[in-house]
């Protein structure tokens, strides 16, 4: 059974928005979270500022990425995971290189993002086997898994549970969330402190107990949005 990679909210979103900065050349960064009985949480991405990137590959430094490590150990407590990079207009497969970087710093966790400057206009989010999907402002982007362990490199199945709130939103409103920015700051306040409620309920264990949290959120986020679109 494949290990289960879960992206907390802001996770997903900031490996995403790294991606689409530096396209047409690959992005690099780290990942942080813990390790948890069916794979990983991954809770916090920093994208690699110092890197040096092109078109076919991405390289960077130890010394930033030890920079990283122990400003995100220090300030929020967080273990180092492994790398995110991306693959400009191609599969979000390892390469051979991948593989041998893999096994030489012995990262447990690498996440590869497929961008692609091919995507719909509607701002879906899917899964795609064992990834998952999305289309963010005409970029399509797949996210793919890949945890090491004493039998090897397999893929494992990602997890992105807030991915159904962004495509209620989009069903309902035709709008992603990062249209939302464009709320009134109070108003901004109260979606985020909704999202905030949603993202602790989603992922854990279900029961009518969560999911009237979830909707009860929900339902305010839909309010706040109905009212501003009518102004």
């Amino acid at each position: 059974m494949s290990q289960l990679v879960e992206l907390k909210r802001g996770v997903a979103e900031v490996i995403v928005t790294s991606l689409m900065e530096v396209y047409p050349k690959e992005a690099v960064g780290l990942i942080f979270g813990s390790k948890t009985p069916s794979g990983y949480q991954c809770d916090v991405s920093i994208p690699l500022q110092e890197a040096e990137r092109d078109v076919f590959g991405v390289s960077w430094g130890l010394l930033y990425q030890e920079r990283v490590k122990k400003a995100i150990f220090y300030t929020l407590g967080y273990k180092f995971l492994g790398i995110y990079h991306s693959h400009t207009d191609a599969p979000a497969t390892l390469s051979k290189e991948d593989i041998s970087l893999l096994r030489e710093r012995n990262y447990p966790l690498c996440l590869v993002g497929e961008i692609s400057n091919v995507g719909y206009k509607r701002p879906y989010w899917s899964e795609a086997n064992l990834g998952i999907q999305g289309n963010i402002q005409n970029f399509k982007v797949i996210i793919n898994a890949f945890t090491t362990n004493a039998n090897g490199i397999e893929q494992a199945k990602v997890k992105f549970p807030f991915m159904i709130v962004y495509n209620i939103l989009a069903e309902k409103f035709g709008i992603s969330f990062y249209n939302i920015i464009n709320l009134p700051d109070n108003e901004l306040q109260k979606v985020q402190y909704s999202f905030q409620k949603m993202d602790y309920h989603l992922g854990r264990a279900e029961n009518e107990y969560r999911q009237q949290k979830i909707t009860y959120a929900l339902k305010n986020i839909e309010r706040i949005l109905e009212r501003e679109l009518k102004k």
